[in-house]
């Protein structure tokens, strides 16, 4: 029944299928994937120093480059902001990554 139906639609329609076949399953799945060993509370709370001096390596490297050397961004950079100010998660931008591919094809 699927397959006849397709056949009736353009590709720029399947793809707009099933580009919304995606995004409604991004929307139920929601980030909440199968748990990683560094998920559990008392792996975070032993391994929280390194992530803490990690970070604050990371933002001191940030102030330097962007705000006292006035460098521009670069790609990772852009990206960084991009996801930081839709205020998407992990999953959600893989998955738009992933859509933008598809689309492009």
């Amino acid at each position: 029944m699927i397959v006849r139906a397709c056949l009736w639609l353009s590709v720029s329609d399947v793809h707009q299928v099933g580009a919304s076949v995606l995004t409604v399953y991004a929307c139920f799945r929601g980030g909440y994937g199968k748990p990683h060993w560094t998920d559990v509370l008392w792996v975070q709370l032993i391994i929280s120093p390194y992530t803490l001096a990690m970070y604050v390596i990371w933002y001191a490297r940030w102030i330097w480059k962007f705000n006292i050397c006035k460098e521009e961004y670069g790609e990772e950079e852009k990206l960084y902001l991009i996801k930081k100010y839709l205020g998407v998660s992990k999953t959600q931008w893989e998955v738009s990554k992933w859509l933008a591919g598809v689309r492009h094809q």
